[in-house]
């Protein structure tokens, strides 16, 4: 007899296929009785107050580069570049493990971290070097150890908490120079994993996976920082582009009128700068001149107008230049700006400082002398709700003045 369809194969053979599912189900049931009944290893393990062994473990590790403001000084930077690729290596330790709770375990492994870090450097000159760092710190995690409940000779757990560390003994390939990042020799991290405990009749063996973070607070000397995910390096300049004499020295700022610039003004002239004050308001140049107790030359014109801006500053030694002219106009949204508002910021806070620049620069260079300071904003880092236009021209600012800082150093 013949069957039309698939499903009536069963219906033919209904006894025989109900027959062979009872046979799996007690074929299933059985397995799973002498698993629930299987012979738990180290059953009291768990119990001890206090339980001891060794830890084996590798890691990866680099540098993480975060580049710090806090290095405007007469050294400037002739680095383009530091790369940080990651590397591996391992550690070896002892674990000392006390059971607080029945889910919760507190754990002290002090061991010893081997660390191999490399750093490429690309300086401006179009030159490139490694450097590779041996390290070996002495780590001491203290962790809490959170488990799950034990099902048979398995468990699985969470562990976080915090690793202090110093340096035991350390190995740089390049010689010891300014040049090179030197490493500091103690830090703090934060950890966080899980893992698993297999029960053996002897022993247990719990693997995990940890992930670390470290972080240390550079210091806030006038230098250049670097941090990475474990230890905290300082780049201390070794070559200087610019360098400033502690006599007759000219100072120019534009935006002398008022605020930013008149306090910058009064400063300088207490520190002994010759001073050239640039504003639209002629009125107000000539009052603060006369209120300052240094030699001040007053000049009025519009840094929009480059025209002008080269003639007033046709031959003029400048050895520091501070650029503050600028302004801010309206908060209306950007579907509803004043398109003239938009014209005056980035006429004054970009192009401005620009055309400024311009004239000034050439002479800096070719006496291998002088200083440039842009003044921003924190409107150039981070937006707000009406500051489109004015927070674009202040990121202009923060970006031209990084860009010159590379062009500059190229050019020596």
């Amino acid at each position: 007899m013949q069957a039309s369809h698939f499903r009536h194969s069963f219906h033919l053979h209904r006894n025989k296929v109900v027959v062979l599912g009872l046979l799996l189900c007690m074929t299933l049931s059985a397995s799973a009785q002498k698993f629930k009944w299987a012979r738990e290893n180290n059953p009291r393990y768990d119990e001890r107050f206090i339980s001891y062994g060794f830890v084996i473990g590798l890691h990866t590790a680099g540098y993480q580069v975060k580049y710090s403001n806090q290095f405007v000084t007469q050294n400037y930077d002739t680095v383009h570049a530091v790369m940080a690729p990651t590397s591996g290596g391992f550690s070896l330790g002892f674990l000392v493990n006390m059971r607080l709770y029945d889910v919760l375990d507190l754990r002290l492994m002090p061991k010893a971290g081997f660390y191999d870090y490399k750093l490429e450097y690309d300086y401006t000159n179009r030159t490139s070097k490694s450097q590779l760092i041996e390290t070996t710190m002495m780590e001491f995690p203290l962790l809490l150890k959170y488990k799950s409940l034990r099902r048979g000779n398995v468990r699985m757990y969470m562990i976080g908490g915090f690793t202090g560390a110093f340096e035991l003994s350390g190995k740089n390939d390049v010689e010891s120079t300014t040049a090179n990042l030197s490493v500091k020799k103690t830090n703090v991290m934060v950890d966080a994993g899980f893992g698993f405990d297999f029960y053996f009749p002897l022993f247990k063996f719990s693997p995990e996976v940890r992930f670390s973070h470290r972080r240390h607070q550079c210091s806030w000397s006038r230098r250049k920082c670097i941090q990475r995910s474990d230890q905290a390096i300082e780049h201390k300049h070794d070559r200087c582009l610019f360098y400033l004499p502690m006599s007759n020295r000219i100072a120019l700022i534009t935006g002398a009128t008022s605020g930013i610039g008149e306090a910058t003004a009064r400063l300088l002239a207490k520190n002994n700068f010759d001073l050239i004050l640039c504003g639209r308001r002629k009125d107000r140049l000539e009052k603060l001149a006369k209120e300052l107790s240094t030699k001040v030359e007053t000049i009025s014109f519009d840094v929009r107008n480059r025209k002008a801006v080269s003639e007033a500053l046709k031959d003029k030694t400048i050895d520091v230049l501070i650029n503050n002219a600028g302004n801010a106009h309206g908060l209306d949204p950007i579907q509803t700006g004043n398109v003239d508002d938009w014209d005056a910021m980035m006429d004054i806070n970009v192009k401005g400082l620009l055309y400024v620049t311009r004239e000034v620069l050439p002479g800096m260079v070719e006496r291998k002398s002088g200083h440039v300071i842009n003044i921003g904003s924190i409107a150039g880092k981070e937006v707000y709700p009406g500051g489109n236009v004015y927070s674009a021209s202040k990121f202009a600012v923060d970006a031209i003045t990084r860009s010159m800082r590379i062009d500059l150093n190229a050019a020596e």
